[in-house]
């Protein structure tokens, strides 16, 4: 279609229009790359959608499941007599409740496994910027 050529006359405003509606419908824009040149743009709107309502699905469950274990009445007599956690329990759970107070407190040995991925990821996402940024002022 040479109405959506920028050499036969066209304004080149579509993607602009489709970011903005994007935006303010909560959807995402996905651009891949087309055989033989060019790109495919595709728009998800139900992802955003279907993703908050499970967060907040899953939230609700959550909070109704805690109050029904942790306020519910004890159905059964025989588990009043049961103990919360025996020796060995508690020497299973010792080590992760200190590692996780400890990286929650000091955190750095574990940002230090990750640094150098983030360090790429970070880098990668740069030189697509500036390439865009360069494409953008070449047009």
């Amino acid at each position: 279609d040479t109405s959506r050529a920028r050499e036969t006359g066209g304004s080149g405003l579509g993607l602009a229009i489709v970011a903005s509606i994007v935006k303010a419908l909560h959807g995402t824009v996905v651009v891949e790359e087309t055989p033989g040149g060019g790109a495919t743009f595709k728009v998800s709107l139900p992802t955003a959608f279907f993703a908050t309502f499970g967060v907040i699905l899953s939230a609700g469950y959550a909070l109704w499941l805690y109050r029904k274990i942790v306020f519910g009445a004890l159905v059964k007599p025989s588990l009043a007599t049961i103990k919360d956690l025996t020796f060995r329990e508690v020497i299973m759970l010792a080590p992760l409740v200190i590692l996780t107070i400890l990286f929650g407190v000091y955190p750095k040995p574990v940002l230090d496994m990750s640094a150098a991925s983030v360090q790429q990821l970070v880098d990668n996402y740069s030189q697509a910027i500036s390439a865009v940024k360069a494409a953008a002022l070449m047009h």
